[in-house]
């Protein structure tokens, strides 16, 4: 499992993971409590930046299943350079621009980055081999988080857009010129078949992909809609310290490191039955706790840890449900079908949590504890339909 292809991707998402580190938890702060602008331009940048994630990310499938993983993950990895770019201006116009193009590149990176994944590695290393993969970035955003806070708060967000914009720079060095290069099922590599939709219309028709898809899109809402809102409203009760919410990100990173890690352990010994059921519960229930407790600090933090290790376990159990559902050739396609799925959730729940975290936080996630009951039914019969 530990060969060259494995390890080099581990190294280029842990430089992307701590160069995207800062955007997350600091974002709505420095456009609201720097750039003194309304929270609902944060919420709009975020919307905008998730939905052109999932637009990309359609022919971002077909493109690592036709002309090959690593060249279009080097397209990807491009975004990682806007992201840090967003903290060197304060202009509507070029944020939104810096938001278009890594919302363009996102998905692809996404994508691109999974399935490479699942070139790297045999099917049977595939649970543990996600969770690293997983934690790779998480464990740059925990390290990177910290740093950010302190890095704005000592020397202005200037200094941190800057260092951040050179550290995605080696991360996208590191994928052109060291990242070995992965053969590809597709026998030709013609344009044409980026855009053959066939094959789309295809994996639509089965009913276990429309539950793997409605258990990706309905916790994403939620997950889109907490890591704007509980951000924000600690960045409120704490007087607009960058430093709490990247503490913050920090710690739950870290615990959910280690659900990540147990997670993929445990598929790869009992299947992924358990795990999905089990994650997908706690989010649930995560979702309808924080509903009474948008007030309370400690409460925000507790809870937010808690949805982050349920969230991310979720997430583990993805490449692999992923791997057992598509055929050979069509696994690009799938994963780009389920970020589009997640893109999309990630855009809608920003976009819910910027027109209601002014007026009505506590009813976000009232609405998102519904949405994930749902993803929990999903779930079951996504286990009944697949025998995943």
């Amino acid at each position: 499992m530990l060969n060259r292809c494995f390890l080099t991707l581990l190294v280029v998402f842990f430089l992307c993971g701590v160069a995207s580190s800062a955007v997350i938890p600091l974002f709505p702060t420095y456009v609201e409590g720097h750039l003194h602008r309304s929270a609902l331009l944060g919420a709009n940048l975020r919307f905008l930046f998730f939905l052109l994630g999932g637009l990309s990310a359609v022919p971002a499938g077909a493109l690592c299943d036709s002309f090959g993983r690593k060249r279009t993950l080097v397209i990807g990895l491009t975004g990682a350079l806007s992201a840090g770019l967003l903290f060197l201006t304060g202009d509507p116009l070029v944020l939104y621009l810096l938001c278009i193009h890594a919302g363009l590149t996102v998905g692809v990176q996404s994508v691109a980055g999974q399935t490479y994944l699942m070139g790297a590695v045999d099917a049977k290393h595939l649970g543990i081999a996600s969770a690293l993969f997983f934690m790779a970035t998480n464990l740059g955003n925990t390290i990177g988080s910290p740093l950010s806070g302190m890095l704005a708060k000592a020397h202005g967000y200037f200094t941190l857009g800057t260092v951040l914009t050179a550290i995605a720079l080696v991360s996208w060095l590191g994928a052109a010129f060291v990242l070995p290069t992965l053969p590809h099922p597709a026998k030709t590599c013609s344009f044409k078949n980026v855009w053959n939709w066939t094959s789309y219309r295809r994996l639509l028709r089965r009913r276990e992909v429309w539950y793997l898809l409605g258990i990706r899109f309905l916790p994403t809402c939620y997950w889109g809609a907490m890591t704007f809102t509980v951000p924000l409203l600690m960045s409120r009760l704490s007087h607009y310290d960058p430093r709490v919410p990247a503490n913050y990100q920090m710690v739950y990173l870290f615990v959910a490191m280690g659900c990540q890690f147990f997670t993929g352990w445990l598929c790869d010994r009992i299947g992924r039955k358990i795990p999905v059921l089990v994650s997908s519960s706690l989010v649930a229930l995560s979702a309808l706790l924080l509903t009474f407790s948008t007030q309370s600090l400690p409460a925000l933090y507790l809870l937010g840890v808690m949805t982050a290790a349920a969230a991310w376990s979720l997430s583990t159990t993805m490449p692999g449900i992923i791997n057992h559902v598509a055929g050979s050739a069509e696994k690009g396609r799938l994963m780009s079908l389920t970020h589009v799925a997640w893109s999309v959730a990630m855009a809608t729940g920003t976009w819910g949590a910027g027109r209601l975290v002014d007026g009505n936080p506590a009813l976000i996630f009232a609405v998102a504890a519904g949405m994930c009951a749902v993803a929990m039914l999903c779930g079951w019969r996504l286990i009944r339909h697949a025998s995943i």
